[in-house]
């Protein structure tokens, strides 16, 4: 039981690491519409870079990413496979989600 545990905890634990990533920088929230940088590759929710473009007074989707300190101009661009693998992954954590619920109704059972 202890192993069962173990890797519960590290599945987990890993989850929760690579949802991290999924999370835009700006509203801290899951990425919505994902757009990235051209430059440094770093995404934002579409609505939240676009709010930030039009803040620094940048037009045509080009401005500073707000996450690099070294100004350098990019152009943020759709990122629509990302929020393919985003989908999949949270298909992923409900799927995980409903196994560990039927397992443990199991062991309930039995």
């Amino acid at each position: 039981e202890s192993g069962a545990n173990l890797s519960e905890s590290y599945l987990l634990d890993t989850l929760k690491h690579v949802a991290w990533h999924y999370n835009c920088p700006l509203c801290y929230q899951q990425i919505k519409e994902t757009y990235v940088s051209s430059e440094c590759l770093h995404r934002f929710c579409k609505d939240c870079i676009l709010q930030e473009v039009s803040q620094q007074n940048n037009h045509h989707n080009n401005g500073k990413c707000p996450c690099c300190d070294d100004g350098t101009m990019t152009t943020f661009i759709p990122d629509t496979q990302f929020d393919t693998i985003v989908s999949y992954f949270l298909l992923l954590i409900i799927h995980a989600r409903k196994l560990r619920f039927f397992s443990m109704s199991i062991l309930i059972s039995t």
